[in-house]
């Protein structure tokens, strides 16, 4: 999974924002940001698991 090309660069750039990947890191890094993302895609990543592809979110 991928997660992190929902918060690309240039959306930022073209936003506007000067500090553009700064504020896209501290999203990512963001622990409601990756618990979010774990609630949304949990049952792709049980699958994906159960099958043996190892995921994270």
């Amino acid at each position: 999974m991928a997660m992190a090309s929902f918060y690309h660069p240039a959306a930022y750039r073209d936003a506007g924002l000067a500090a553009g990947s700064d504020l896209r890191k501290r999203l990512l890094d963001h622990p409601a940001r990756r618990a979010a993302h774990a609630r949304v895609l949990h049952e792709t990543t049980d699958f994906l698991n159960r099958i043996g592809v190892p995921v994270t979110v």
